[in-house]
């Protein structure tokens, strides 16, 4: 009814984990199917997830209804449901009335659908503290407990992190004196023209300056292509306060990624909405040792492991512990930071970068286990030069 399409079923891809059915069979509920207002309406009276707007969550939350206790709910979905934001309410409905079963990887197993997929199998039950999910992800295979979602930021289903990764997590979190962003920092996004064509130039106009786009941004430095925009907020769709854009120093990330890069500015240079700020302000701690923490492998395994993102957001930046580090470390890691800023050699860079990791773990407490867990999981010197 409220004009849904018709639901679909497909033959599984992998074994649902369903038993004692004759046959075993997965549904397909309608992704990101367009609702009219008037639709949406009618939906959130009787749906909690409507709200967002967004079919899957509203056919989880029908199929839970519809469900006896103890029955199994088997469904293809976007792996967006784990851990973006919009997708928020549905998760949480999923850990208040369910034990989840198993989350199967699939990826981008379907001809003309682009966005990876999962598998999610769910009993309608209370869930128990103690309860473990199976994962699947291409040919490994793990267990992870459910509760662990619940306490993570906007309840993410991180389920690419294993025991061993969780632990990493819980001991960055739990370091004494550990400090956030949240609270400590100044964002901006970078200006939205509303018409680049007509607004960013290749040759550099009259009164125009160097703009910077996303592609433009690696760790510690940025790479200038030939951008020109002259300085117009008025003319803009939507831009940040001047003296952001102007601070006598600035770090510049770049919005869609993996991993997190971030550059050092303090030229006062412009930014595009794909290259955003942040202005850290934390008492006693240089904006470059700030910096050496966000370019650093544990910040990126914190960031992957906890988020699994491909767009960097005020919240993941906000949710990266900073850990606390004496006037003489932070001294040595700001010497490195500064030689970084000051060569383009991609040898030189390597070894300064290596060099900055070395402290930067040290103030993260991991050991040499640890670091070769969190090494192998982060690709090697990736976006350290052009």
């Amino acid at each position: 009814s409220a004009g849904f399409p018709p639901v679909k079923e497909a033959v599984p891809l992998r074994d649902t984990g369903i038993q004692g059915n004759r046959t075993q069979r997965i549904l397909n509920p309608p992704w990101g199917f367009a609702f009219s207002q008037d639709q949406l309406a009618d939906l959130e009276d009787i749906y909690t997830t409507a709200a967002t707007g967004e079919s899957f969550s509203i056919f989880i939350e029908l199929g839970l209804k519809l469900l006896r206790a103890n029955g199994t709910l088997a469904y293809v979905l976007p792996q967006s449901i784990l851990n973006v934001k919009l997708h928020e309410p549905i998760r949480h409905l999923l850990l208040s009335c369910t034990q989840i079963e198993k989350i199967d990887l699939i990826g981008d197993s379907f001809c003309g659908v682009y966005a990876p997929a999962l598998t999610l199998t769910a009993k309608k039950a209370t869930p128990s503290p103690s309860h473990n999910l199976e994962v699947l992800d291409e040919d490994t295979s793990y267990e992870i407990p459910q509760d662990r979602f619940i306490h993570n930021d906007s309840a993410i289903f991180n389920v690419t992190s294993t025991g061993r990764e969780q632990e990493i997590l819980e001991k960055m979190k739990s370091i004494e004196g550990v400090m956030y962003l949240e609270g400590n920092a100044k964002f901006a996004l970078g200006i939205v023209t509303g018409n680049n064509k007509k607004f960013v130039h290749k040759a550099k106009p009259e009164g125009g300056e160097l703009i910077l786009r996303g592609s433009d941004i690696f760790k510690y430095n940025f790479y200038p292509s030939e951008n020109y925009i002259i300085y117009d907020p008025d003319r803009f769709q939507q831009v940040a306060p001047t003296e952001l854009y102007r601070a006598e120093e600035k770090l510049i990330y770049r919005f869609i990624n993996e991993q997190l890069i971030c550059a050092y500015d303090d030229k006062q240079t412009l930014t595009l909405n794909s290259a955003n700020i942040v202005i850290p302000h934390i008492a006693g701690y240089s904006i470059k040792y700030i910096l050496a923490i966000l370019n650093s492998r544990c910040a990126q395994f914190f960031f992957k492991q906890s988020f699994s993102s491909v767009k960097v957001l005020r919240r993941h930046l906000e949710s990266i512990p900073i850990p606390p580090c004496s006037p003489e470390l932070q001294r040595q890691i700001i010497g490195y930071v500064d030689k970084m800023l000051n060569t383009q050699e991609p040898g030189m860079r390597e070894e300064l970068y290596d060099s900055i990791e070395g402290l930067v773990s040290k103030v993260y407490t991991v050991d040499t286990r640890e670091s070769r867990l969190i090494s192998r999981s982060i690709p090697e010197n990736v976006f350290l030069y052009r």
